[in-house]
């Protein structure tokens, strides 16, 4: 695994400093990790607390 777990170290292959991203409802723990120059692309966003501290809820796509 080259980024997976690494945060803040550096990229196995590049060198650059590996960063994670919370994603999901909140309900779970799911980061993402990243190295921002070996996997360019869109970077998770960050989430958007509403107002009481919940987060805004998301379209979830299912498989049926």
């Amino acid at each position: 695994l080259f980024v997976y777990g690494r945060t803040p170290r550096p990229c196995l292959r590049c060198r650059t400093s590996i960063r994670v991203a919370d994603q999901g409802d909140g309900s779970r723990e799911r980061p993402t990790y990243w190295c921002p120059s070996c996997q360019t692309g869109p970077a998770p966003s960050p989430q958007r607390r509403a107002p009481g501290g919940t987060r805004p809820r998301t379209s979830r796509r299912t498989t049926n």
